[in-house]
């Protein structure tokens, strides 16, 4: 057995382990009189391997205890033991203020009653005005609440992936002083609301919002009529900070990089680190971006550096460490699902996808085959989760991703240049219509095709381990069917 390999099981155990716990509520006792048992049998039988199996039943139970170390006990010292009390705390708003049509919502962090600190987040439901900005220190009386589930929908769970456990509605606020926090997290808030400002004064709806949650990651503000449109065509991925996102936009760095200015394969990731870095600094920094961004730069590592199966080696070991930093992201965070199974649907079958699509042009300076054979690789891998989250098959998605991704391109490119020179009148009029027509040409595609009939489907979670296993088994007889060929 290698190395990388052992490696790679250790990362496995850790994930299980924390998939137990979060999925089917194991601890430690169940497994210990197994763990023992098969190690003991494994000493007898296989000595050699004995100390491998040790160590992955150590990575697992790291995982279950990670877990257990993630909830928080409900006594004086956390916020859930004051929850439907009238009380009065401080805190810092500790996130960019949530900004909906009717109302805002705050993230207090850092929270103090009586002077003691308490831990554990609060949101906070506002009105709009008084406007709050990050870092701001606030002093609330108010009824806080326990996070209630709705419709099927575990609010509590989604929200204590941020550590938010308590809600407070509309109380009394008082600004007690602002400029706290991270000065870096200031900056980046404050060039985004400007250049979401720039995007809204230059472009009508609904284009404004369109650019603004593809640029900026501002998906809140899009409008339900338009969210519920991309949802049925499986295009929602063009509005959402996620994994394919951030691989698309690796995908046209590297063909331009490599096929336009002639830059090696082993020197394009110095050009796209930046450029990724960037973006996510743009779009506000969110945790959900920089976990997009970390397994983006996963896929380029193995499919620019020639090294597909290293690089799903590398996709599991960077799921293991984001759940070792958080590990209710498995459970609580379809977000982070869906950028795993869609950086993990890219390596296994985009080279697959890119001859199968042979047909389909790659120009020189647009790749074009590229662009598809990622978009559809990676929607492979998330259909069966689409299918038990939603309960809508999107039939559509491989033509209304065919006639709308490779606009995608000219409309990052455009929208980053018109807000770099959003200053320049002249320029700023040029580039608001240049980035007005591609929006325009995917909104009027996307509502069409939402117009034509769709089917519910209804999926156990039980049927995802044989729907995956029955992927995984195919990209496996693929590679060895490739190199069997190689080896003729």
């Amino acid at each position: 057995m290698s190395k990388s390999t052992i490696f790679l099981l250790i990362s496995l155990c850790f994930i299980g382990g924390v998939a137990s716990a979060s999925f089917f509520n194991v601890r430690f006792g169940y497994w210990i009189i197994p763990a023992i048992f098969f190690l003991g049998l494994s000493f007898i039988w296989r000595p050699k391997f004995s100390l491998a199996l040790a160590i992955c039943f150590l990575s697992f139970f790291l995982g279950l205890w990670r877990y257990s170390l993630a909830q928080i006990d409900p006594g004086p010292k956390n916020i859930q033991f004051y929850t439907n009390q009238e009380i009065e705390f401080e805190g810092i708003v500790s996130r960019c203020p949530d900004v909906r049509k009717d109302k805002v919502l705050l993230t207090l962090d850092e929270i103090k009653i009586d002077n003691k600190p308490v831990k554990g987040k609060v949101l906070i439901f506002a009105p709009l005005y008084p406007l709050y900005r990050y870092g701001d220190v606030l002093k609330i009386k108010g009824k806080i609440q326990m996070p209630q589930n709705f419709s099927g929908f575990n609010y509590r769970r989604y929200l204590s992936r941020f550590g938010i456990y308590a809600i407070c509605f509309y109380p009394k606020i008082h600004l007690i002083s602002r400029g706290k926090g991270n000065i870096v997290l200031r900056a980046v808030f404050f060039l985004r609301d400007k250049s979401r400002e720039k995007i809204l004064s230059a472009l009508s709806e609904p284009q404004a919002s369109f650019l603004s949650a593809l640029l900026l990651g501002l998906k809140k503000e899009f409008p339900d009529e338009l969210k519920y449109q991309f949802s049925r065509t499986g295009t929602a991925h063009l509005t959402a900070i996620s994994g394919m996102h951030i691989s698309i936009i690796i995908c046209v760095l590297a063909a331009m990089l490599t096929k336009v200015f002639s830059v090696s394969r082993r020197k394009i990731i110095w050009f796209i680190i930046p450029v990724v870095g960037i973006f996510v600094i743009l779009v506000g920094a969110p945790a959900s971006a920089i976990r997009a961004a970390l397994m983006g730069f996963v896929f380029i590592f193995g499919q620019y550096l020639g090294r597909p199966h290293q690089s799903f080696n590398a996709l599991i070991f960077a799921a293991a460490l984001m759940l070792l930093a958080n590990p209710l992201l498995l459970s609580a965070d379809i977000g982070f699902q869906l950028s795993f199974l869609a950086i993990a649907g890219i390596i296994f079958f985009e080279r697959k996808f890119f001859r199968f699509l042979s047909f389909i042009p790659n120009f020189r300076f647009f790749s074009l085959r590229d662009l598809l054979s990622v978009t559809l690789s990676a929607q492979i891998f998330t259909l069966p989760l689409v299918l038990l989250y939603f309960n809508v098959f999107p039939w559509i998605a491989p033509l209304a991703n065919i006639l709308v991704v490779p606009v995608l391109p000219l409309i990052m490119i455009f929208g980053f240049i018109f807000l770099a020179f959003s200053f320049v009148p002249l320029l700023n009029s040029i580039f608001a219509w240049l980035v007005w027509v591609p929006l325009t040409y995917v909104l009027l595609i996307v509502k069409a095709l939402a117009n034509l009939p769709y089917f519910e489907i209804k999926i156990s979670p039980f049927a995802l381990i044989p729907i995956y296993s029955g992927l995984i088994l195919l990209a496996y007889l693929w590679k060895r069917k490739e190199s069997i060929k190689l080896l003729d």
